[in-house]
């Protein structure tokens, strides 16, 4: 996975915009939002300004209005700068990962916002330094996952908007990107995103085949993309994955079926060098998936194992916000 971009544009002074979309399960009361931004040869803090739109559905879709500020017509929200970024991280290539030019500084702002269930867009542009480049948004990135998301591009700044979507600027091979922005508040109901693994997988050559889930756990939330890291298998093998709505553990010969029964299956990356493959599931938007749990198996050829294949243990994912 390599990103050719080191960010977006989203600076008031020239009139671009970038938006996201995020699904609400529950009803969310919201005082804060953080985002992230950059400005070329920042030494300190220079963003100056946030300004944030919030749509009831796809900006690009006919009717589309504001829920905050809220209204029809082209509002923004005031400045919302709540104090001094706090310098985050910095934003380099992997061709140039020691670069210390790009220093991400994160924006948390005060808001009063609520939010009922629902699917909506969030649009944000900021103010800075301008005697310095952008600001400018770094993608989110997630190893081994090339796309990240469906984020859009406006750049003129009203309601009609030139609206494009963005990709990793990898012209033969693109991909979405996702902004990244935090919501701080209260959510009443909703469905809580959950990663967890069940059972044991099977041992083969290289040893017992795991899900690795990462530390901290990666979430399915809605609307983002979920990575998978498979172990422990053989190089060049490819795993196919299983999916069914229900656990299970039953024998069958030579291994363990951990869903019952699979109703759909794919295939990850095959394994490289390190006995791992990464892949990742596209998780969709929308509140018919709140609280929608998958459970997933995966199977190999392993000449070294009984009956010439490995597996997986069980992989339990529950859809939330």
């Amino acid at each position: 996975m390599l990103l050719k971009a080191f960010g977006f544009r989203a600076d008031r002074g020239v009139n671009t915009s970038i938006a996201d979309d995020f699904t609400v399960c529950g009803t969310w009361t919201v005082t804060d939002l953080e985002f992230f931004a950059y400005q070329v040869n920042g030494t300190t803090p220079t963003i100056t300004g946030v300004y944030v739109r919030i749509w009831d559905k796809d900006p690009r879709t006919f009717g589309a209005v504001t829920v905050y500020p809220g209204g029809f017509g082209d509002p923004w929200s005031p400045n919302l700068i709540g104090g001094l970024p706090v310098f985050h991280s910095y934003r380099a290539l992997t061709s140039s990962i020691l670069s210390a030019t790009r220093e991400v500084q994160a924006i948390k702002v005060p808001v009063s916002i609520t939010l009922a269930p629902a699917t909506y867009w969030m649009e944000v542009q900021f103010s800075g330094d301008i005697s310095l480049s952008g600001p400018w948004i770094p993608p989110v990135t997630k190893l081994g996952c090339r796309k990240t998301g469906d984020a859009i591009l406006n750049s003129t700044s009203n309601v009609a908007g030139t609206w494009n979507l963005i990709d990793n600027s990898n012209t033969s091979d693109p991909a979405g990107i996702a902004l990244p922005f935090r919501v701080y508040g209260v959510a009443v109901g909703g469905s809580t995103a959950d990663a967890s693994t069940y059972g044991v997988g099977k041992l083969g050559s290289n040893g017992v085949g795991a899900w690795d889930l990462g530390s901290p756990v990666h979430q399915p939330v809605l609307g983002s993309v979920f990575p998978m890291t498979l172990r422990n298998g053989i190089p060049g093998s490819v795993p196919v994955v299983l999916l069914s709505a229900s656990a299970c553990t039953f024998a069958i010969p030579c291994a363990t079926l951990f869903v019952c029964p699979p109703f759909v299956q794919f295939t990850m990356p095959p394994f490289d060098s390190s006995n791992t493959s990464m892949g990742h599931i596209e998780i969709p938007h929308g509140t018919t998936y709140c609280g929608v749990t998958v459970y997933l198996q995966a199977f190999w050829a392993d000449s070294g194992a009984s009956c010439n294949f490995g597996h997986s243990d069980g992989l339990k994912i529950r859809l939330g916000d």
